[in-house]
């Protein structure tokens, strides 16, 4: 019976081209929109968590963050210490401790200057490799600084591949951070990662140097022995900073972190954002649908005759109320298809687009199973709920009266 209504459906849809596909352009520019926003937002949102688990799921980040206290403008921030490296080393779990410095500083190349971010790498040589394996480091030219290196710099990927300043950097130009002259000595590989490819690495106690920061630290990277103890042994750590620190609960200075802390962040703010967007394209799917609504209308009134025929030989309402409902619901499903299309090529387009302006990785177009077939049921769905009024005013004619018209 199904098979039935399908088929009439989809001949009479043949019958009406051209203002069909009229119809369907509206379900086609909404559903295409719709398609390329959720799997370039789902495709970043996967970009976004590789790149915080390659930080390490064994690894708590602690920084500093602002008081919060006080008149407008009077917020400080207190910095992190070597006293707090040395409180989050003696935590029970914590296997290793690495103190950070990343700031940026105004960065003269030839006649070209522009703002620079950089990272400095610890004197201690256990702590040096850590570094160096949790950034990612892989040197594509040169070579890795050395301890005894006093003004050298190893530059990101973006340098060498971009026009970050007028000229691109190369191995043994000089380069004045913060009026202070460095030699490159090497070049990173592309990470994928922005904050990785876009700054330069300097010796921790070169950097004390020229920022005059004695024993601050940015950021604090403690590593644990055991990864299911990682929450425990971050609010262990948040305990004793706040004794060390001299702070009480829900007033702290720091903000002490996981991976996952991190991940669940970003995947909230990411979600709020692609419902908005999509909440905006979905209203170009509502006039689509009053297009199909207007469509089946206009197929009542010129077929009326022909469901006077229909019922005069048989076809009770329920038949007729089917196939309308089948021939608006198949207007959907073509627009969706045709929609997928489109916007999995847009998204695509976008993601070979981003490939070549941010790298690889960065930016996603994650086109699934789940929502190709879940567009094609909701394509259905909007025009079946937008044919059902005139699916009903026409199983409701009375075949006398219809076949005198």
């Amino acid at each position: 019976m199904f098979k039935d209504y399908a088929t009439s459906a989809l001949r009479n849809i043949r019958r009406r081209r051209l203002r069909s596909w009229l119809t369907v352009l509206g379900i086609v520019i909404g559903i295409s929109a719709v398609v390329a926003l959720i799997s370039l937002a789902s495709g970043l949102q996967s970009a976004i968590e590789n790149q915080i688990l390659q930080l390490g799921a064994d690894r708590i980040t602690i920084q500093a963050i602002g008081s919060g206290f006080g008149p407008p403008g009077t917020a400080t921030v207190s910095e992190i210490t070597e006293d707090d490296l040395d409180v989050v080393r003696r935590v029970q779990g914590v296997e290793e401790v690495i103190g950070r410095i990343i700031s940026s500083g105004d960065a003269i190349y030839r006649d070209s200057r522009n703002n620079v971010f950089f990272a400095s790498l610890p004197h201690d040589p256990v702590q040096r490799d850590l570094s160096i394996r949790y950034s990612n480091y892989e040197i594509l030219e040169g070579r890795m600084l050395q301890p005894n290196d006093r003004y050298s710099v190893v530059v990101g990927f973006n340098f060498f591949d971009r026009e970050i300043f007028d000229d691109k950097l190369r191995l043994r130009d000089t380069i004045s951070i913060n009026g202070q002259d460095f030699n490159i000595v090497g070049v990173l590989e592309r990470t994928g990662s922005f904050q990785t490819d876009s700054s330069m690495v300097i010796n921790e106690d070169v950097v004390r140097e020229i920022l005059d920061k004695p024993d601050q630290f940015s950021v604090i990277q403690a590593q644990v022995s055991n990864v299911d103890d990682i929450e425990l042994v971050a609010e262990d750590i948040r305990v004793d900073l706040r004794r060390s620190r001299n702070v009480e609960l829900g007033r702290e200075d720091f903000q002490v972190s996981t991976a996952q802390d991190t991940l669940e962040t970003i995947n909230t703010i990411l979600s709020v954002v692609t419902y908005v967007v999509v909440g905006i394209a979905s209203i170009s799917l509502l006039v689509g649908g009053v297009g199909v609504m207007n469509t089946m209308f206009t197929s009542v009134l010129e077929r009326t005759r022909e469901i006077g025929i229909m019922k005069s030989v048989g076809a009770r309402n329920k038949d007729v109320f089917y196939l309308f409902l089948f021939e608006s619901g198949f207007i959907g499903v073509v627009g969706g298809l045709v929609g997928i299309l489109i916007g999995g090529s847009l998204a695509l387009s976008v993601e070979y687009i981003g490939s070549l302006t941010m790298g690889p990785g960065l930016l996603q177009a994650n086109i699934t199973l789940p929502l190709i077939l879940g567009t094609i049921m909701f394509s259905f769905l909007i025009g079946a709920l937008a044919g059902t009024l005139p699916a009903y005013q026409a199983s409701k004619l009375n075949p006398v009266e219809a076949l005198r018209k």
